[in-house]
């Protein structure tokens, strides 16, 4: 138990010197406070030292997202379609946090146009050569069909 409270008071001492203590190995510990690597590996098993570690890492984390989607919010400002794509992934990755976010998009929809069939066009030559449906029929076909090409043997 006295080793367990050196280890907690060099730990405390590092963290107050080294902020990104959590990141280090067993044996960059032994090298930062000359305890054994031993000892350090049997401290960081613990569920609380764990938790504690994981918490930091969490939120080190939470801040590198919102600067970088701080970053890309501006370059998505300037037109940069990348960024914006890469903004909405990111805000999955946020939202999976509970930082809940609606993201909406409207895309204008082209205006759906007609495609003559070949009635609509036999009934357009009709009206305009004022012919019959038999007589447009043949035009049509001869001249605007698209033709079958034939095998050649």
């Amino acid at each position: 138990m006295k080793i367990q409270n050196m280890i907690q008071a060099k730990l405390e001492q590092l963290e107050k010197q080294t902020p990104e203590f959590y990141k280090m190995t067993p044996y960059d510990l032994q090298v930062a406070t000359g305890v054994p690597e031993h000892y350090w590996s049997e401290y960081l098993q613990q569920e609380q030292v764990r938790q504690r570690i994981t918490a930091k890492m969490n939120e080190e984390i939470e801040i590198s997202h919102r600067k970088a989607i701080n970053a890309l919010a501006i370059q998505a400002q300037n037109g940069n379609v990348q960024a914006i794509k890469e903004l909405n992934q990111l805000s999955g990755i946020m939202n999976q946090n509970n930082n809940k976010q609606i993201v909406t998009h409207y895309i204008p929809r082209p205006r759906q146009t007609q495609t003559k069939t070949r009635e609509n066009r036999i009934k357009e030559i009709m009206k305009e050569q004022d012919w019959g449906k038999e007589d447009a029929e043949e035009w049509y076909d001869y001249n605007e069909a698209t033709p079958i090409e034939e095998d050649e043997e």
